[in-house]
């Protein structure tokens, strides 16, 4: 609603204490809207590693269906479906700033240093 006052509380939680006569505001803490990635994105298919996501904006060296075979030196290669599964719960990039990606492309093996960048 267009109502005076409205714009400035979405930001704020608030309580009316009709005891007192107060009214309280606490503000919302808004989560962060800053996407960091490395550009790209993986999924696991007959227990490897493939690339299915690009952003395609940045520049990444990835192409669709790459294959991984590490990333920063952990194996990604016929894994086991219990490891796959520990992987894709638990990716290795997550926490790091900096990786060193091992793909294959067709019969070649490719290596890439990737930072996390900012999207938006």
């Amino acid at each position: 609603m267009n109502l005076v006052g409205n714009q400035f509380l979405k930001n704020y939680e608030f309580i009316l204490d009709w005891k007192t006569n107060t009214l309280h505001l606490k503000p919302i803490i808004q989560p962060e809207t800053t996407l960091k990635s490395f550009g790209f994105s993986y999924r696991f298919i007959n227990n490897k590693a493939v690339i299915s996501l690009i952003f395609r904006d940045k520049n990444i060296p990835l192409e669709m269906n790459d294959e991984i075979v590490s990333i920063n030196d952990i194996s990604l290669d016929n894994l086991h479906t219990e490891d796959s599964c520990k992987y894709y719960l638990n990716t290795i990039e997550k926490e790091l700033s900096k990786i060193t990606i091992r793909i294959r492309r067709g019969n070649e093996i490719k290596v890439f240093d990737l930072e996390k960048i900012s999207y938006f």
